[in-house]
């Protein structure tokens, strides 16, 4: 008979406490200033790049303080909607997307990477894009224009918790003598409600596939396929979940992706697959959801040969983004707020006549909150893409 009290004591207790979490209420912290991101349901399906700065998605300018955290009022993702989350259009860092109704998805939600480039012979390799928050893939050996093959880029340590929130890295070019490049990281997003969330869709962060090897490489050389880049991240915080759709976040290595549900009335029998996945209650009282905004780091380049570039590159061959005419060295010059003094960043250059060029900056000087760095080279003639990284251990 005591045993028994004390195991009926103990159940009393649990079920009091439960009681208080469910009755407390969840605010996701949404101001609704993004309004409702709505679309209406095609006949056909349609894809949709996420663009914030583009009004024609849904009529305004989304995300205007851009530090890609989205105060929505609802969320509806139709069932013949894809909405593709890539890195270079809805930006580089993790996303928060804070909703204060319902969050019904019934399309795609899609931020995995880009597949690698495939092993080519006459053409530099690129690195491939990942979904926001994760890391770029690198690109392949190439030995016929001397280039080597870099690793994937990193995008962060991860854990289970979710804070902070990173995606995933990028996958490895080979080493083989004409190799595929790394798919790009799978992206990381946090989607919170402060009601429901309905997932009848499928919201996927996978890791982009390694680029295809050659079928038949020049004799006697080699050629391998790039390797996969990492599923990215998602967390999901609302009083309830429920549905019959998919998560997914799979990639090279698989225990490296991640999924978190925090909700109170669990009812989902949908499919998660990923590396590790927990379902756990929702605490509003012990729930972190945004990182500190004001100290997270940031950079730019802010010009190149004193020519300014816009503060959204668009980075493609088509359209520059800025035009040069000089056979002097240039400075490229950076900014960057929140990374530490004596960072140096990498900066790596594509042009369609010299292949890659690969720099490193003096190193970052100044104040925490604004520092500058510099780096010089003569840019070659032709169309030349640029990309810039930088490391540090806090």
């Amino acid at each position: 008979m005591r045993i028994f009290r004390k195991s009926f004591m103990i159940f009393v207790i649990l079920f009091l406490i439960s009681a208080a979490v469910l009755a407390e209420p969840f605010d996701c912290g949404s101001n609704g200033s993004d309004g409702a991101l709505v679309f209406a349901n095609p006949a056909s399906a349609e894809t949709i790049l996420f663009d914030p700065t583009d009004t024609s998605i849904v009529g305004r300018e989304l995300d205007t303080d851009h530090d890609g955290v989205y105060h929505f009022t609802s969320i509806e993702i139709p069932e013949n909607i894809t909405l593709r989350l890539r890195a270079d259009k809805a930006g580089w860092a993790p996303l928060y997307w804070l909703c204060q109704d319902d969050v019904v998805v019934s399309g795609t939600i899609d931020l995995s990477g880009e597949p690698g480039h495939p092993a080519m012979v006459d053409e530099p390799g690129w690195l491939s894009i990942p979904g926001p928050g994760g890391g770029p893939g690198g690109w392949g050996n190439n030995r016929f224009l001397e280039i080597s093959r870099h690793k994937g880029f990193p995008a962060g340590d991860r854990n289970s918790f979710l804070y902070p929130l990173t995606g995933g890295n990028g996958g490895d070019g080979p080493t083989d003598d004409f190799s595929g490049g790394g798919g790009g990281g799978g992206g990381a997003l946090l989607l919170a409600s402060n009601t429901i969330i309905i997932l009848n869709g499928s919201i996927i962060a996978n890791g982009g596939m390694g680029g295809e090897e050659m079928t038949d490489p020049p004799d006697p050389y080699y050629s391998s396929p790039g390797f996969q880049g990492e599923g990215g991240s998602l967390r999901f915080l609302a009083p309830a979940f429920t549905g019959t759709g998919i998560i997914q976040t799979e990639g090279y290595p698989i225990q490296y992706s991640y999924v978190r549900i925090e909700s109170n009335n669990y009812l989902f029998t949908g499919t998660v697959q990923s590396g590790e996945f927990r379902s756990v209650a929702l605490i509003p009282s012990a729930t972190y959801i945004l990182p500190p905004i004001e100290s997270l780091p940031e950079f730019r380049v802010v010009s190149i040969g004193g020519v300014e570039l816009p503060p959204k590159p668009e980075g493609n061959f088509e359209i520059p983004d800025i035009v040069l005419n000089t056979q002097e060295p240039v400075t490229i010059e950076i900014e960057a707020k929140n990374i530490p003094l004596g960072t140096k960043f990498q900066i790596f250059l594509w042009n369609q006549s010299e292949h890659v060029i690969e720099l490193e900056s003096s190193e970052l000087a100044g104040t925490l909150a604004l520092a500058t760095a510099t780096a010089s080279c003569i840019i070659p003639n032709g169309y030349t893409r640029g990309f810039v990284y930088a490391s540090w251990t806090n």
